[in-house]
């Protein structure tokens, strides 16, 4: 839900497995081969605080500019390359995916505005499946491109150009006479199955898996101590039974109401020897700022007025945390629930 920028707040960000292929995803100038260009190692600040982006450097041959590594896929199966770049001072750059000759796909990208410009599809092969240029910070890009080639032998390959469209160009990499100071910056190579960029995962010398993502029920609820929040509203404005917005089963109750109580109160309940309630503005078809934190002591909060705390039993319940529901299924709360935030710590209003 909006407003979302650069600095928040953020989800739990839920991956499939992947595996980056490309090698020194950061130092360009080991098992990477260069044509038209040098590389200066660690010019920049990169996308994760170190100084770590290198800049391509072109010289002034009439010649692609470029850089290459050789990979190895399998033919005719969708593979995402991406590479985060950078502008300095050429204006424009791209990723190739290529299977060799004319058997490629490409993306050319502006550097100072994060557009697509141009895509560009082999004269023999190559499927394009997407692109896209997304805007991490900093003036940084992570440009990408989607598809197949016919080839299992094939490269990633992150170039410079001087202009927004591939005009002349070998193999999908524009050809012109460089320019002295018209150089990219570059970050982070990533080459990967399926038709989308995953998370970035660093490589040195080997190919790197980052196993998919999963939460467990202890990465949710600290029993010792912690708090949980979302914005939650109802369709009733009284209630016609055991319902609950969060909850891990029936006796760990994080938000819940009970029969015939309105909608403008709520209960938290551990289970065993604490419950306590807070009364506020109505959530009738609004969503309102609920929390519950437990600790030293257990806490509701409606729209950050807090209620009289009750003594707290050490648990709130077992098992994963549900939504909308119990987590044995059930007992659903007719309404919404978005922005749900779980910490480890009890919180103050």
């Amino acid at each position: 839900q909006p407003p979302v920028d650069a600095s928040g707040p953020f989800g739990y960000l839920a991956e499939k497995a992947s595996t980056n292929i490309a090698l020194q995803s950061e130092d360009f100038t080991t098992s990477w081969g260069a044509q038209g260009v040098t590389v200066a190692a660690n010019a920049a600040v990169a996308p994760d605080g170190t100084t770590t982006m290198d800049r391509l450097v072109v010289t002034t041959v009439t010649n692609i500019h470029n850089l290459y590594q050789v990979t190895s896929t399998a033919a005719n199966t969708n593979y995402t390359a991406s590479v985060y770049m950078k502008n300095d001072g050429a204006g424009f750059g791209g990723v190739v995916f290529h299977g060799g000759n004319l058997d490629f796909i490409a993306v050319m990208v502006d550097l100072s505005t994060g557009l697509v410009t141009d895509t560009l599809v082999g004269a023999t092969s190559g499927t394009l499946v997407a692109s896209g240029c997304d805007d991490v910070g900093n003036g940084v890009y992570r440009v990408w491109v989607s598809g197949s080639v016919v080839n299992s032998s094939s490269y990633i390959m992150p170039f410079v150009s001087d202009a927004a469209v591939f005009s002349s160009n070998t193999g999908g990499r524009p050809t012109y006479t460089g320019v002295l100071g018209e150089d990219i910056l570059v970050w982070g190579a990533q080459l990967e199955l399926g038709t989308y960029p995953t998370s970035y995962i660093p490589t040195t010398t080997t190919t790197v898996l980052r196993n998919a993502d999963y939460l467990t029920a202890g990465d949710i609820i600290t029993d010792a101590a912690g708090s949980a929040y979302a914005e939650a509203s109802s369709i009733w404005s009284t209630n016609n039974g055991t319902r609950f917005a969060l909850g891990r089963n029936y006796v760990g109750r994080i938000f819940y109401s009970t029969n015939t109580l309105p909608s403008t109160y709520f209960k938290t309940y551990d289970g065993s020897s604490a419950v306590t309630s807070v009364t506020g503005a109505s959530y009738q078809n609004r969503p309102a700022s609920m929390a519950a934190t437990w600790g030293n002591n257990l806490t509701a909060y409606l729209d950050g007025v807090g209620s009289t705390s009750s003594a707290y039993d050490g648990t709130m319940g077992a098992g994963n945390l549900a939504i909308g529901n119990v987590n044995t299924t059930g007992s659903e709360w007719n309404g919404t629930v978005r922005e749900v935030k779980i910490f480890n710590s009890e919180l103050t209003a």
